[in-house]
């Protein structure tokens, strides 16, 4: 879980060689060394998914959502927070950012053809952790 788009770039950069397209399945900053708090998870982001927009190399990619208290690495820095939604299922002030910054290439769940969703009552006064 790089934290810097230098990073992430010298990742994708080790896998271009194989010359398949690349699906960046999880990507969040998750090192106590920068600020994994929403702020520094925002700021991350704002640099590391219009590179990914762009990249000719990435296919697909999609945020780790982690949220306070919740990391099982103990991340105190000192409120670890990546998480895209609120307890109630709302967007987070990060999952707005990763909304508006692009959807070209995010994974979005819709990616295989012909596969039906069950139907769900969504609860919103329930929280989704509990």
């Amino acid at each position: 879980y790089w934290c810097s788009l230098s990073g992430l770039q010298n990742l994708v950069e080790n896998y271009k060689k194989f010359g398949k397209k690349i699906w960046l399945t999880e990507f969040a900053c998750a090192d106590q060394r920068y600020d994994v708090s929403m702020k520094g998870q925002i700021k991350f982001m704002k640099e590391v998914v219009p590179w990914l927009e762009q990249e000719p190399a990435i296919e697909k990619y999609a945020w780790f959502s982690y949220f306070t208290n919740e990391w099982s690495y103990g991340i105190t820095n000192p409120n670890p927070d990546a998480g895209l939604v609120n307890w109630n299922g709302a967007l987070s002030e990060l999952g707005r950012v990763y909304v508006s910054l692009g959807s070209g290439r995010r994974l979005t769940g819709n990616e295989t053809d012909n596969v039906t969703m069950p139907e769900f009552e969504f609860n919103n006064t329930a929280p989704i952790f509990a």
